[in-house]
């Protein structure tokens, strides 16, 4: 059996993301998402008051989905790297907002695809403010 005392034993691909999840280019890359993640929803939010009895471009649509598996993709990254530390240790707070942003964006990604564009406007609304959520991931 195994020792709990003995320190875990990494992979070779569990180094290689922790490796990748610390590198500047990841941050730096995962950063600019989130900066066009929050232009992208400040310019649906425009559009959607400039043209409120008009359904939203198709392109709204795809960076939804583009931004929503690009977020689950870094999470589910650094979930495997840092395994139960992503919870427990340093930066916790922060991971678990994180965890909790993705979360509700993929649910709102799903919804949009089962509730029709041409539902209740104040369905619409509760589901565009955690779009305000993700802003603050910045």
């Amino acid at each position: 059996g195994s020792n709990l005392l003995e320190p875990e034993k990494k992979s070779g691909a569990r180094i290689f993301v922790e490796r990748c999840v610390r590198h500047p280019y990841f941050e730096w890359g995962f950063g600019f998402l989130i900066v066009l993640n929050s232009l992208v929803f400040g310019a649906q939010t425009d559009y959607a008051a400039r043209s409120p009895s008009t359904s939203s471009p198709v392109v709204f649509k795809v960076f939804e989905v583009f931004f929503c598996v690009m977020f689950t993709l870094e999470l589910s990254l650094r979930i495997f790297a840092k395994r139960c530390g992503f919870f427990t240790k340093a930066g916790k707070a922060w991971n678990v907002f994180d965890f909790l942003i993705v979360l509700i964006q993929q649910i709102e990604v799903m919804l949009s695809f089962v509730i029709p564009e041409t539902s209740t406007d104040a369905l619409k609304q509760n589901l565009s403010v955690t779009g305000l959520l993700r802003i603050l991931r910045l």
